[in-house]
Parts: C-alpha cells; structure tokens; sequence
C-alpha cells in the first residue's frame, strides 16, 4: 500500500526466508515475509506465499506442482 498510497503510509517490510538447497529461477519474485522451503524449487513469480519443504512451485497465482524427492537427488 506503500507505492500505492503515493508514500503516505508506512512502508511494511519482513525479510523473506529462504532454506538450503533452494533454486529460485530467473524473473521469481519474492514478496515480503515469504518462506521457502529447503530444497524448493521455485520458477517465475512462484514467491508470494508459503509453501513445504521438497515441493516444485509456478505460476501466477502460485500452485504447487509436483514434489521433490531428497532421495534421488543424490
């Protein structure tokens, strides 16, 4: 509401929270507060809500859309 406001309204600001091993693709934006999960992968405008450990997140509104199983990936 900040921009929207035309900076007459305070400025809300929460640091996103982002695990290990996480692959945030090129054009992703995450938003205030958000938290990622460790191994997440997350593509374009995936960064607006919260979402598990090990899962694959796109589009727009976000949607999870498969899982990640840790077990292969080594």
């Amino acid at each position: 509401m900040w921009g929207v406001s035309g900076a007459k309204l305070p400025r809300e600001k929460a640091a996103p929270k982002i695990g290990s091993a996480v692959f945030v693709g090129p054009n992703s934006i995450t938003t205030k507060g958000v938290t990622i999960g460790d191994r997440d992968h997350w593509r374009a405008f995936a960064g607006q809500q919260q979402h598990p450990t090990d899962v694959k997140a796109l589009g727009q509104p976000t949607k999870v859309r498969g899982a990640i199983d840790p077990q292969k990936l080594d």
